[in-house]
């Protein structure tokens, strides 16, 4: 439990925290979307969503070979 208070401290969680609200901004924002007659129609463009995604999985792969290096200069 003292990890997870840690991390929610962290820079870290503030700047995760900070993406995901992005992300639900962006749903609301980019979601063309009706609710008639007890249906939903409308399309959601996913291009933005794609980009976040790939921004999230680059960021996150770079911080793992930024640990790797920094783990063999340590040795």
């Amino acid at each position: 439990m003292n990890k997870f208070k840690e991390f929610i401290k962290s820079k870290t969680a503030k700047v995760l925290s900070f993406v995901g609200f992005g992300v639900v901004s962006a749903t609301n924002a980019m979601a063309e979307v009706t609710f008639e007659n007890g249906k939903f129609s409308g399309t959601i463009e996913t291009t933005p969503f794609t980009s976040a995604v790939v921004v999230i999985i680059g960021l996150v792969g770079l911080i793992y070979a930024v640990r790797a290096a920094l783990s063999l200069f340590r040795r």
